[in-house]
């Protein structure tokens, strides 16, 4: 019987699949390598002396909160193990459906794979070795292979997550972050300690949202500080053009009727900045042209004269929008001042 492949083609489909159950398996012990980093890092912290310290603070009523890298790749690796729970579970479905849709197929592929195997092949053998051959060529491009490089692809992107992702995680789900250490630290010379581990991460999670508390008032005062000063810019921007006179627009000739302007109110710069296309085209003798070229001229001098603009806070030159820059500057500088003081506890 004549084959309708070439054996190369046989071993690469059989180790495509092969080589995806070998990831696939890698990934489905994902949660047994979080579980054992979470163990290492526990011990860890116990042989610095972690949980004595923070018993020692507590009797004496030292308010501390610790956090170092050892904490935060523990936070990191409980985090990691609960969001990739459904992946996992899914993982292992498709490692099952996989070998099971597959498996039969392989074996029947086997003749086709070597060319010493296909002579001493039966024909009926070698029957089924093409229509396995022709079904696993189906079968690498399906939507289930997808499905589970899709998996992989998943479960390494979690390695790449960040600390403060699971903080921010851990504030809003701080009970699951204690069942779950429960669940693995269960030596009973260690359970007190695990109890000591959930009260400084109660503690942590009240100081974190304090923090965000703060951050959260820095960033608005932040916001403020910019609208004051893009307010003073804009108002110093308006006292530059209204030094310059309407004519300017006109220097090169271009053609735009001035005399029309100025009976309409229009004298210097600034009233045509503040002017848009429809007002000026609402001038007698001001076409529509004429007004986008008023506007496009009127831009470009604001633009070169807000280059230019540099902000002075003065006693001799105060008004609404410097007291706004000057009030949001002060509060700012308070709230990190109380950052720092934050940062300073967060240690023994």
């Amino acid at each position: 019987m004549a084959k309708d492949f070439a054996f190369k083609d046989v071993r690469s489909a059989i180790n495509s699949i092969k080589k995806l159950a070998k990831e696939l398996n890698i990934v489905s012990n994902y949660q047994d390598n979080k579980i054992k980093e979470i163990k290492k890092i526990f011990l860890s912290l116990d042989s610095s002396n972690y949980f004595s310290n923070i018993s020692n603070n507590d009797l004496i009523g030292k308010d501390s909160y610790y956090k170092d890298d050892s904490y935060d790749k523990m936070l990191l690796s409980m985090y990691q193990y609960m969001i990739s729970i459904d992946t996992i579970k899914h993982t292992k479905d498709l490692i099952k459906q996989i070998d099971d849709d597959t498996n039969r197929d392989i074996q029947d592929l086997i003749p086709g794979s070597n060319p010493v195997f296909w002579i001493f092949s039966s024909g009926k053998k070698k029957a089924l070795t093409s229509e396995a051959y022709e079904r696993l060529s189906k079968y690498n491009n399906s939507y289930i292979i997808e499905d589970a490089n899709n998996v992989i692809k998943t479960v390494n992107d979690y390695e790449t997550i960040s600390v403060a992702s699971a903080s921010k995680d851990f504030q809003n789900n701080k009970s699951n972050y204690n069942n779950l250490i429960k669940s693995i630290i269960v030596s009973p010379d260690l359970r007190p300690k695990v109890e000591v581990l959930n009260d400084a991460l109660s503690k942590y999670n009240n100081f974190l949202s304090k923090i965000e508390v703060v951050l959260n008032d820095a960033r608005t005062v932040s916001d403020k500080i910019k609208k004051s000063i893009d307010r003073l810019i804009a108002e110093e921007l308006l006292k530059i053009l209204r030094n310059i006179p309407i004519e300017e627009i006109n220097r090169d000739k271009k053609g735009i009727r001035i005399k029309p302007l100025r009976d309409a109110g229009y004298t210097n710069l600034a009233n045509l900045y503040v002017a848009n296309v429809y007002n000026l085209q609402a001038v007698y003798g001001v076409s529509q042209a004429q007004a986008y070229n008023i506007s496009r001229i009127v831009s470009g001098y604001a633009n070169e004269a807000r280059k230019g603009i540099k902000i002075k806070l003065s006693f001799d030159d105060k008004n609404k929008y410097t007291n706004d820059v000057v009030k949001s500057l002060y509060i700012y500088k308070q709230k990190k001042i109380y950052l720092k003081n934050m940062e300073s506890m967060v240690k023994l």
